[in-house]
Formats: C-alpha cells, sequence, structure tokens
C-alpha cells in the first residue's frame, strides 16, 4: 500500500476554491467548463466567474443551470450533453463559429452509470 505523502501546497481541508486563486491575475480569460452548474464544477464557476474570467459553462439541462448560476456574472450557458454526439457537434460548431479560445478547461461533467439489465440467452 502506498502513503500519501503531503505536497506541502499550503492548502488542506478547509480551503475553498477561491482560496487557489488567491492573489493570481485571471481577468480577461475564458474557461469551459463542463457540469459546471452543480458541486465541484460550479465552485469552480464561481471562483473563476468572482476572478474576473468568463466561463463557458456546458450543461445538460438548461433550466436548472440557467437557476443555478443566475447570481454570477461573466457566465456562458450553452446546451452540451456528452452522451449525444449530435449535441457535442452542435456544440463544437457554436465554439467554432463564435471564435472561442479557452485558456482553461475543466472536464467535470459526471456520467451516469448505465442501467444493467440481465443477459437472458
Amino acid at each position: 500500500m502506498r502513503i500519501q505523502k503531503p505536497i506541502n501546497s499550503g492548502f488542506n481541508a478547509s480551503s475553498i476554491a477561491s482560496d487557489v486563486l488567491n492573489g493570481i491575475d485571471i481577468k480577461g480569460k475564458t474557461a469551459l467548463i463542463t457540469g459546471g452548474h452543480s458541486g465541484l464544477g460550479y465552485e469552480a464557476t464561481k471562483a473563476l466567474s468572482e476572478a474576473g474570467t468568463h466561463v463557458v459553462v456546458g450543461v445538460r439541462d438548461m433550466g436548472s443551470a440557467s437557476d443555478a448560476l443566475s447570481e454570477l456574472i461573466n457566465i456562458t450557458i450553452l446546451p452540451l450533453d456528452l452522451s449525444d454526439i449530435n449535441s457535442v457537434r452542435t456544440f463544437a460548431a457554436y465554439v467554432h463559429a463564435n471564435r472561442y479560445v479557452f485558456d482553461y478547461v475543466i472536464c467535470n461533467a459526471g456520467v451516469k452509470a448505465p442501467v444493467l439489465v440481465p443477459c437472458t440467452f
């Protein structure tokens, strides 16, 4: 068994996302976060937004994302269902057509486990 060793980052269990960005100037940068409207993705979106980064959030559920992110600034919410290749292509075409250049990409979207169906042959 491997024993984890401290990396002496200065962060600990009580650190929050904005602590990591403290003192770093990222104003005017652009980030893409998949699944950035809940859980850890939301916290990353919030911290980047508050630091002056424009955050593009790719989401499956536009309604819940709009509700969750309504208080934040510098946010663009775009539909993106990573389990649907047509959705991915539409998202990519939009990003390309609008000449987005991402300084940061956070691949945070979760994948639901498929329902297991018993084999009957």
